[in-house]
């Protein structure tokens, strides 16, 4: 038995507070884990837009290689191309993709599939469009359809060396979107959109100063805990005894117990009851 000093009185919305304060903090753990995903496996890169707007060329310069095909064939790219590029330490997969277009041709069809899988698997997206031929219907449709990804969007206005017969002030969907102009063919431009690229990778929504998930045994069993968590406070919320909470915490502490590698006892978890005194 305990003494009365032994005894730490907690009503039970106090109770519910501190699950509430642990839950918060779960979160914060599985929202981390994305980002995780990005430092182990490398932040995917996709460059998206209709054929022939110089989305290879592009690509061969940021890689410094010609690593794709260029021709002045538009569908010249049938699959997806990918290759690693170094941007300041931080890996990145760099994702050449066919052109997004409305098409009748089988092999094109399934090569506007893998680009529009592609898009679904960025982190960013480097948004291809041809300044030098008219704003067409599909542009706007591929905007729209990228913008409704929630995706980061760099917009790349290609070749510039040539005359333009657009521009942004012409289409609201670019208002207040990131947009730099470059010439993939002359390769001016290029320099300063791989310095926005690593000011995005090293300062902006890839940085995160909390605790980086990157294991997904330990996100489940984050999630398995968090569920059980969540079960425990809801006991409490009803009102029903103190046993049905001590099975589910139990239980979120063994899940826990397998990211920390502690064994959690019986004699554990009754010694930490036996220090409350739920109130009503």
């Amino acid at each position: 038995d305990f003494s009365e000093e032994d005894i730490v009185f907690a009503s039970r919305e106090e109770l519910i507070r501190k699950l509430d304060g642990i839950l918060e903090e779960i979160q914060k753990l599985i929202s981390g884990f994305e980002l995780g995903r990005i430092y182990r496996e490398g932040i995917r890169i996709v460059l998206i837009g209709k054929p022939n707007v110089g989305k290879s060329s592009l690509m061969n310069c940021l890689l410094e290689k010609e690593r794709v095909l260029v021709t002045e064939i538009p569908g010249t790219t049938r699959d997806t191309v990918e290759d690693v590029l170094d941007i300041s330490g931080v890996m990145a997969i760099l994702t050449d993709t066919a052109g997004i277009r409305n098409t009748e041709d089988p092999i094109e069809k399934e090569s506007v599939k893998r680009a529009q899988q592609a898009l679904d698997r960025a982190d960013l997206v480097l948004f291809v469009l041809d300044t030098s031929s008219a704003l067409s219907k599909e542009d706007i449709d591929l905007i729209e359809m990228v913008k409704e990804k929630q995706k980061k969007v760099i917009f790349i206005f290609n070749k510039m060396d040539l005359p333009a017969q657009w521009e942004v002030s012409s289409l609201n969907l670019l208002e207040n979107a990131t947009i730099f102009r470059i010439s993939a063919l002359k390769k001016e431009g290029i320099s300063e959109l791989l310095n926005a690229l690593r000011r995005e990778v090293h300062f902006g929504a890839f940085q995160k100063d909390e605790v980086l998930l990157t294991n997904v045994r330990h996100k489940n069993a984050l999630e398995s805990a968090m569920m059980k968590i969540t079960q425990a406070r809801d006991t409490l919320k009803g009102g029903l005894s103190q046993e049905f909470v001590a099975v589910d915490l139990r239980g979120a502490m063994d899940d826990l117990a397998e990211i920390t590698g502690e064994i959690v006892t019986e004699d554990i978890l009754e010694h930490i009851f036996s220090h409350f005194c739920i109130g009503k």
